[in-house]
């Protein structure tokens, strides 16, 4: 079954429309319509959650990453939880998209759309004004 999966969200036109999935599926997977990946808990990290988020456009389309998440989920009593990924989470002021690029190093993003479709965070600030 986990190689009819692979093997069609691997196609340009796959007959799939949903996969609920551990990380486990995900990794090496370049599957080209991805467009939302959707978590029902943080993962530990934010290097893990930028590796799972970034399956979705990949040929350049426009996609989003949901994160659900309550109180537990972020708790320090989590094992092997990070920091980063709790101050993440807990930031709801700051650009999301920010953010992750500066854990990376990097001190801008790409972004130069619509302050809606960037992320939550922004999109917030800029109805709130």
């Amino acid at each position: 079954m986990k190689s009819f999966i692979v093997s069609d969200l691997c196609k340009k036109k796959p007959t799939i429309r949903l996969v609920l999935a551990t990380v486990a599926l995900g990794m090496g997977l370049d599957a080209p319509s991805i467009s939302r990946v959707i978590h029902c808990r943080p993962p530990t990290s934010l290097e893990a959650y930028m590796q799972e988020i970034g399956r979705a456009g990949r040929r350049g389309q426009s996609s989003e990453a949901i994160l659900y998440y309550n109180n537990n989920d972020i708790s320090k009593a989590r094992k092997g939880i990070s920091d980063s990924i709790i101050q993440y989470c807990q930031d709801d002021v700051n650009c999301l998209r920010l953010l992750l690029v500066k854990h990376f190093g990097f001190s801008e993003t790409q972004y130069s759309g619509n302050p809606n479709g960037c992320c939550s965070n922004c999109k917030n600030a800029h109805l709130n004004k």
